[in-house]
């Protein structure tokens, strides 16, 4: 027979282990959320394999376009934490130094510019359409689907 004293350590443990499991579960809830949020605006955005070419491609993709959706509905620049928590809503695991990265590699693409005002960024130009460099890896089909592509020209 059980000592008393051990009735009350092994319910402790069992909560514990209760509450750890709860846990996970809520972080997984989190990350299939994130996922189906993901695989909706793939699926709307026509992605395709555009520019992919690693693993991390999609969520590259993903992410530079919720930023540049972020800063065409903004009447004024963004700072680089504002752009950083709504990508999170989107990508909640998304490192931080990946979120730089990635904002460089956009400034690097010419799609935005570091605005005035410190820390903060706005859309560099006219940026219905992507650059013709990063275009011109999208297979012709893909061309005129989305409003970050340019439409096709005619060869005609």
């Amino acid at each position: 027979m059980m000592e008393s004293s051990t009735i009350p350590d092994l319910e402790q443990g069992l909560v514990a282990r209760l509450a750890e499991i709860e846990r996970k579960i809520s972080e997984l809830t989190q990350d299939r959320e994130a996922l189906r949020r993901m695989l909706l605006k793939v699926r709307k955005e026509s992605l395709g394999r555009k520019d992919v070419t690693r693993t991390n491609s999609y969520d590259r993709i993903l992410i530079e376009n919720e930023v540049l959706q972020a800063l065409r509905g903004s009447s004024s620049p963004l700072s680089n934490s504002e752009l950083l928590d709504r990508v999170k809503r989107m990508h909640p695991k998304i490192n931080d130094n990946t979120f730089r990265s990635y904002m460089h590699r956009m400034k690097a693409k010419g799609l935005i510019k570091n605005a005035e005002s410190h820390g903060h960024v706005e859309l560099a130009g006219d940026l219905n359409v992507l650059p013709e460099p990063t275009a011109r890896w999208l297979p012709h089909r893909l061309r005129g689907r989305s409003p970050y592509l340019p439409p096709p020209k005619d060869d005609q």
